[in-house]
């Protein structure tokens, strides 16, 4: 699917309390899992609460979760096992179809609380006619596929009712964010450009500003009081230097022609124009640079190659002074945005459930890509058709006892890893296996009631992560 969680980041927890009716929902208890013996013992009620407000203490004050506790039902026994009726991935809740008839009016209340938190909500009511059956605590999610338990509650039909939906509501799901990523980076680019623009005017009203207005005659320049040759005259006559009164002659003397040195007037004419072509008024040559004293062109000696090499120039030099290439684009421009169908879809396997009435007795996840499973030689066959059917790689932690192989892992705040798992009165022999999971923090938390039917301690809540991480 489009978008993969980090696996343990959760935000809720879904659970349902103990009603007083506990225990008396199991008349086949030996089918729901639990040993010969348990499945004859006795629940204590009262220490099943205990343990329950254990369990719901230490996900709302040590792990920090949002806690969401749906009251107890006496009518309905086992409805304190939420995880049996919902499988939630992402923005999507299926809500799934028990096998046992009596407990599929448990999912009313789960179906209002993941509608509250805004999920989409499926259902399997639709499957009906296809005999299709699925259990959450047959579905393991490993953050990157689903492996679901064929077992006495789960079918194949069941599995490909899952596959469907996640799939169906993912890639919607992935193409409206697409859209809406788009139009917010269309609505930031053009929100970016009015600001730009709005700037720029701002800057370019202020050098105005800056410039008051100049009271000298229009052309900036002081009136030139003495005659147009700007030469001293006398002070009796008015004339030039000379002192011819008639002509007003330059130094040449000459009353006939008023030549320069050259003696020729067209030729002193014309010195005297190229003279003004290589002095403007600014002083320098037209294009800025110096010119060959001969023939005025730049330096090359070639007029044409000097006109076009500037325009080259002025072609590499903008408004703003600096080069156009791509490096002065924005980087919103630069890079586009990830196409959302290079990320994978979640695959989806069935496998057969060897040693254990469900998947999640067997084994469930230890941490991201990390499965903590039974030792026993069931467990290990599912393993083995597991490792057959994955595409990924996980690290695999065996424990000696089938109870300590489910656990309850949560990525918290600061980064902490947290396990809850039976404790050592329940499990001793795994304690020590569990310990090769460094900077963990272990959360012990008993379960022993609602394992004489059968349950273990994922059964007794959903977990759903509101604020999605992806990579």
């Amino acid at each position: 699917m489009a978008n993969v969680c980090t696996y343990g980041r959760f935000t809720h927890a879904i659970v349902r309390g103990v009603p007083t009716s506990f225990g008396r929902g199991g008349e086949d208890r030996a089918e729901e899992g639990a040993e010969p013996a348990a499945a004859a013992a006795t629940v204590d009620l009262a220490k099943a609460q205990r343990q329950f407000g254990v369990l719901t203490g230490a996900l709302r004050q040590k792990v920090g979760l949002q806690l969401i506790e749906i009251p107890p039902d006496p009518e309905l026994p086992d409805s304190w096992r939420v995880e049996d009726v919902a499988v939630i991935q992402g923005d999507t809740a299926l809500i799934t179809r028990p096998f046992r008839l009596q407990r599929r009016a448990e999912a009313e209340a789960v179906r209002r609380v993941v509608s509250e938190l805004s999920l989409t909500v499926v259902e399997m009511g639709a499957a009906e006619e296809g005999g299709a059956t699925l259990e959450g605590s047959d579905v393991l999610f490993t953050g990157r596929e689903f492996f679901v338990g064929i077992s006495d509650h789960t079918n194949y039909r069941g599995a490909e009712v899952l596959a469907d939906t996640f799939r169906r509501q993912e890639t919607e799901r992935q193409e409206t964010e697409r859209q809406e990523t788009q139009r917010q980076e269309t609505q930031r680019q053009e929100t970016q450009r009015q600001e730009t623009e709005r700037q720029e005017t701002q800057e370019t009203q202020r050098q105005g500003d800056r410039r008051p207005r100049d009271r000298r005659p229009r052309d900036r320049r002081p009136r030139d009081r003495r005659p147009r040759d700007r030469r001293p005259r006398d002070r009796e006559t008015g004339d030039p230097e000379t002192g011819d009164p008639e002509t007003g002659d330059p130094e040449t003397g000459d009353p006939e022609t008023g030549d320069r040195e050259t003696g020729d007037p067209e030729t002193g004419r014309q010195e005297t124009q190229r003279q003004g072509d290589r002095r403007p008024r600014d002083g320098r040559p037209r294009d800025g640079r110096p010119r060959d004293r001969e023939t005025g062109d730049p330096e090359t000696g070639d007029p044409e190659t000097g006109r076009q090499e500037t325009q080259r120039q002025g072609d590499r030099r903008p408004r703003d002074g600096r080069p156009r290439d791509r490096e002065n684009q924005r980087p919103s421009e630069r890079a586009a945005s990830p196409s959302h169908s290079s990320l994978p879809d979640f695959a989806v396997s069935t496998v057969p459930v060897c040693g254990g009435a469900r998947l999640k007795n067997i084994c469930s996840m230890g941490g991201p890509d990390t499965i903590v499973i039974s030792n026993s030689d069931g467990a290990k066959k599912t393993l083995r058709m597991m490792e057959q059917l994955t595409d990924h790689r996980y690290e695999v932690l065996a424990v000696p006892e089938d109870a300590a192989a489910n656990c309850i892992y949560v990525r918290g705040a600061n980064q902490r890893d947290f396990l809850l798992h039976r404790p050592a009165e329940e499990c001793p022999e795994s304690m020590e296996a569990l310990q090769k999971l460094q900077d963990y923090t272990f959360l012990p938390t008993a379960c022993s009631e609602a394992a004489k039917l059968g349950a273990n301690l994922s059964s007794l809540c959903l977990l759903v992560n509101r604020k999605h991480t992806y990579f």
